[in-house]
Formats: structure tokens, sequence, C-alpha cells
């Protein structure tokens, strides 16, 4: 068995035409290509707040979402995201925080109580706190959110959030049956 094997996410993107070229892995993290170089998608998903749609530098609408919590129900995974549901539905979806390590199998994609989604493929080791990344194949993004644009300005660094000097750490709790939840209630540390 190869290393391409054991992580799918190394394989090329050329053989997906749905799947938007200028959004590739980077030391085992999805990022986007801009015109100022590389941003990491859960960089941007952090920076914003759990949910939001990037637009990068080819024109594609990607959206970028925190995983809630993973349920098993009725033979198949369901997975609950962050975010606001915009009405297309997802056509793939990525985990971009890290390299997946088991091959991809259909999942059923919630949020805010309002499943996107029948079934999408999604690699089987998803769990809460992971950032999924988004696309469908309409061009538009599955999630409404806020928009950060890549292709036209760089996103400012200096930007910070109105609670300078705290960190709001997240919590996350995993049962003894194997069913990864996700407690997103922020403490300030």
């Amino acid at each position: 068995m190869t290393l391409r094997e054991t992580l799918p996410s190394l394989l090329p993107d050329t053989a997906d035409p749905v799947w938007p070229n200028d959004i590739h892995y980077r030391s085992g993290v999805l990022a986007a290509r801009a015109v100022d170089g590389d941003h990491l998608l859960t960089d941007l998903c952090d920076r914003v707040g759990d949910a939001v749609v990037v637009r990068t530098e080819s024109g594609a609408r990607v959206a970028v979402v925190r995983v809630v919590a993973v349920e098993h129900d009725h033979g198949l995974l369901r997975v609950v995201t962050t975010g606001t549901p915009s009405g297309v539905r997802p056509a793939r979806a990525r985990v971009a925080s890290r390299h997946a390590l088991v091959r991809p199998v259909p999942v059923r994609l919630c949020t805010a109580g309002v499943c996107l989604c029948p079934a999408v493929d999604l690699a089987a080791d998803v769990r809460a706190g992971d950032v999924l990344a988004l696309v469908s194949a309409a061009g538009a993004a599955p999630i409404a959110g806020p928009m950060i644009d890549l292709g036209v300005q760089s996103v400012p660094t200096e930007a910070e959030p109105a609670m300078a000097g705290t960190r709001v750490a997240r919590t996350y709790t995993v049962s003894p049956l194997v069913r990864p939840r996700a407690s997103l209630s922020p403490r300030v540390i």
C-alpha cells in the first residue's frame, strides 16, 4: 500500500471538475491561493467565526464550516456543522483541517436543524472540531455567511477581535460510545 492510497488527500484534484483548482492541500491543511499567497482555510474560519464563505482568486466559492457533532443516523453518518444554509446543496466536501486517514463514505450534512443534502462523500474519520470545505456544483456557496474575497484584496492580519487580550477556548467531549460531540460554548481563559 502506497502513501497516496493511505492518504486520499494526496491524490491530484485534476480528476474532479467540481473541485476548484486553487484550493489545495498545503502541509496537511486545505489552503486557498490568493493574490498575496496561500491562506489556510482553517485560519480564515477561525478569524471570522466558525462559518465563512471564501471566494478564491479564480472566483470559486467555498463554504468553510466547523463540525459540531457526528452521529449515526439510519446507517449513515450525520455530520452537524455550523453556519446557516443558503438553499444550495453541496456537491463535494473535504476535511480541511487535516489529512483524512480513511476513504470517503456517504454522510448526511446538517446545519441549523436542516439537512443540506441527503448524502455527500466525506472521510469516515470526521470528528467534532474538524473544519470542512464545501463546494456546490452550481458555483454558489452552500452556507450563507460572511464572505472573504481572496481575489481582490488581501486578508487583513492586524484585525483583532473586540475582546483583545482574552482567549476564547472551545471544549470538545467524546462520549464512550465513539460518537464525538462538541460543546462549542466559549469560555474565557
